[in-house]
């Protein structure tokens, strides 16, 4: 049975960070703050307050956090 956890929220101060999700989907909105996502492939995606972002299992990039960022989100287990 997968497994769905739910937290307050996540907050990233200003900097570059690696993400993967290994083993799990995630979909967060930021709640506040701005920060450049890109891809492996190198594509980028700005994102700042109400931003949705759905990332599926395996996917891996960093984040280019400009102005700290909140927030919330929710992850499956595969």
């Amino acid at each position: 049975m997968n497994s769905i956890v739910v937290p307050d929220a996540s907050t990233a101060g200003p900097g570059p960070f690696t993400a993967v999700r290994d083993g799990y989907h995630e979909v967060c909105q930021i709640l506040s703050g701005r920060a450049t996502i890109v891809g492996q492939d190198g594509t980028t995606q700005e994102v700042g307050p109400g931003s949705t972002l759905v990332m599926p299992a395996g996917r891996q990039g960093e984040w280019r956090v400009h102005e700290t960022v909140r927030k919330t989100y929710v992850t499956t287990r595969l």
